[in-house]
């Protein structure tokens, strides 16, 4: 009886594989224009004007997932420095009833003065060794914390716990047009560098945003100091911390210029980056171009040496991010994207039918960190979309990608003779995957 079941079963696992592959197959076609983007590699911009065209072939490809993101989105800030917000300056000495008796001395820091380790708990991260930004840090003798766009400093002493010192984050004298809210902080040896998100606005250019850091020294923790902003333009989007590199991401999305005119000063539409006020656009060669652009937003990657204060390098993408993750080596920046295909007109009855199917992608672009900053290593595509950064792994030099993958396939009829449009959707389909990909970015295993 055992035997009668053999061929059946054999002949349906058979089956199952073969319609597998054919699903498969079906799929990367979807997919395609996502790979091709990726296909030649990213390559380095030669001229202003390159990038301009580029942008503005983006905008005329209707299946893109970004194009032009909105009407009135952040611009490439002008060299006046007018509308800056003033940098960051230390809070007045907190009242002696918080002082008088402190627990530890100015200056002291680190594991205690005999040198024994301290337990306590850190931000949870994905990855040890790579650090994720927060609203509160802490090294065990201080506790740091975001309150209202100050910095506060606290002794961490359970009970006895009190209040040490501040350093506003913004000037006072910030305009009306202007403001500035902290959105994280990171906490290394004597500096803590706070992510900022800046807006203002200007009757030229409209709404213009910018991601700020601002780096103090925190030595003396009744008197924090001020030392460093570093900005970049665009929305905050993710950062990272490894042995003292801060890598920050933003989201730029360029200038709506209006009635078809193309914009003749770069300010426009090439991302900006500051120190202490002081702009200097991103140099070309440094914005990094698909072959076929589908996005006409920036994302913008900068490494900051947080020991120095120094800026170590600064590369623009033109896609958006969604995804960032982040191992000890590598950084890799994911952007998902809606594809759709549509087969060629072909004639059933007196209608003339077209063929759609859509589906989303992922491209990932891989950085690399070393002494000098982050350099670009590769970049590619998969089908499907992310759920968040605990969807990738890195290990042995293999990049791991777990996606979910939507296809929706409809058909339009047309009938010419009557005028008559009509619509037909098949049932879409879902389905998770798993991707292997090598160090350059290419699909390995499945």
């Amino acid at each position: 009886m055992t035997k009668k079941f053999v061929l059946p079963l054999t002949a349906l696992v058979v089956c199952t594989v073969l319609l597998l592959i054919a699903c498969g197959h079906a799929l990367s076609n979807v997919y395609q224009e996502a790979r091709a983007v990726r296909t030649g590699q990213l390559r380095p911009a030669v001229s202003y004007d390159e990038v301009l065209a580029t942008i503005l072939s983006a905008n005329t490809n209707t299946n893109s997932g970004g194009g032009m993101r909105g009407v009135v989105t952040n611009s490439g800030m002008a060299v006046d420095t007018a509308v800056m917000p003033t940098a960051p300056t230390a809070a007045p000495a907190p009242d002696p009833v918080f002082s008088t008796e402190a627990a530890v001395e100015d200056g002291a820091k680190g594991y205690g003065a005999s040198g024994e380790q301290q337990d306590y708990s850190s931000t949870n991260v994905q990855v040890e060794g790579v650090d994720e930004a927060d609203i509160v840090k802490t090294d065990g003798q201080y506790i740091y914390a975001l309150y209202d766009n100050e910095l506060r400093i606290y002794s961490a002493a359970g009970a006895d716990t009190e209040y040490l010192g501040a350093s506003y984050l913004w000037g006072k004298d910030m305009g009306e047009n202007e403001s500035r809210s902290a959105q994280e902080m990171y906490l290394f040896e004597d500096r803590v560098a706070v992510v900022c998100q800046d807006w203002a606005w200007n009757d030229t250019r409209g709404g213009e945003s910018r991601t700020s850091l601002a780096i103090l020294d925190v030595s003396n923790p009744r008197r924090p100091v001020f030392l460093d902003e570093l900005g970049q333009d665009g929305y905050y989007q993710d950062s990272r911390l490894v042995d003292g590199t801060l890598c920050l991401i933003s989201d730029h999305s360029v200038w709506y210029w209006y009635d078809d005119a193309t914009p003749v000063d770069p300010i426009l539409y090439i991302p900006a980056v500051y120190r202490n006020g002081e702009a200097a656009l991103m140099p070309a060669d440094s914005i990094w171009l698909p072959e076929r652009p589908s996005d006409s937003a920036y994302t913008v990657l900068t490494a900051i040496d947080l020991r120095s204060g120094e800026r170590l390098s600064a590369m623009t993408l033109l896609d958006h991010t969604d995804t960032v993750y982040m191992d000890g080596e590598s950084i890799y920046l994911c952007a998902s994207h809606y594809d759709e295909d549509e087969s060629e007109p072909y004639t059933e009855r007196q209608y003339t039918v077209t063929d759609y199917v859509s589906a989303s992608s992922t491209t990932v672009t891989a950085f690399d960190l070393s002494d000098d900053g982050l350099s670009l290593r590769a970049s590619g595509a998969v089908p499907g979309s992310l759920l968040n950064q605990f969807s990738l792994d890195a290990k042995d030099g293999y990049l791991r990608m777990a996606v979910t993958e939507n296809e929706n396939r409809w058909h339009i009829y047309v009938d010419e003779t009557y005028d008559f449009t009509n619509y037909r959707w098949d049932d879409g389909s879902q389905s998770s995957s798993l991707y292997i990909l090598d160090e350059n970015m290419q699909v390995v295993g499945s």
